[in-house]
């Protein structure tokens, strides 16, 4: 018996969880208009800024950026209407 294989939705296929913790980045490089985006992991990197444009993620739920070295965060962050987790530990 052979598997049926049936066309893929691009839908089905759009990025919605981002995890790159312990990745050593020193720069957020991020598509900001995939707004199927829920859960971002940036944990264990290096880390300095969060890029304003953050707040195009209009579907982010969960932000980790826990063990990084950002002194602030862009004002623009407390529009992410979605956002119930925000990790900066």
């Amino acid at each position: 018996m052979g598997r049926e294989s049936r066309p893929r939705d691009p839908e089905e296929t759009e990025i919605e969880h981002v995890d790159r913790g312990l990745s050593n980045w020193n720069s957020l490089n991020i598509n900001f208009q995939n707004e199927r985006i829920t859960r971002i992991t940036l944990s264990h990197n290096k880390l300095t800024t969060v890029p304003p444009n953050i707040s195009d993620l209009v579907g982010l739920e969960y932000l980790n950026l826990w063990n990084n070295h950002i002194e602030e965060l862009p004002p623009s962050i407390s529009s992410l209407p979605n956002l119930k987790i925000l990790n900066v530990g």
